[in-house]
């Protein structure tokens, strides 16, 4: 086994791995079982070699629950307003779909008006008429 450490990840104590990982002292003995762990003696001591991948995604979600508990017993005007930004989003939401109805509604309107004008054949609106140069406009008639 080589040695990876500093590179691909670190070599821990079990508990210390179990923590970084996210995982219980049973579930990361079953992980070295399955092999998808690797362990090693060192001077007396069990390593288990943790990769810098798992450290990275579970600090990271452990940083997003530490905000996220933070902001919450920090500030309890971001629960209102988280709940105000829910409201708000499903207000839009139906706003969208009353729009998307009001437009299929005047679509219908307009395919309706056009087979109304084509049953009445109504006669094509006369063209206005030119107007006047400026000089003839004090003339009447």
């Amino acid at each position: 086994m080589a040695d990876n450490a500093g590179r691909d990840g670190h070599w821990l104590s079990l508990a210390e791995a179990a923590a970084v990982l996210g995982v219980s002292v049973r579930t990361l003995r079953r992980r070295v079982t399955s092999g998808e762990i690797q362990r090693r003696r060192t001077d007396g001591r069990v390593l288990f070699f943790v990769p810098w991948a798992a450290t990275v995604a579970t600090d990271a979600v452990t940083v997003a629950q530490t905000m996220a508990e933070e902001a919450a017993t920090m500030h309890p005007a971001v629960t209102a307003l988280e709940r105000a930004l829910a409201a708000e989003r499903e207000r839009a939401s139906q706003a969208e779909q009353a729009a998307a109805m009001y437009q299929e509604r005047a679509r219908g309107l307009e395919q309706e008006v056009e087979r109304l004008s084509a049953q009445l054949a109504l006669p094509a609106p006369a063209p206005a008429p030119a107007p006047r140069p400026w000089w003839q406009r004090w003339r009447r008639g």
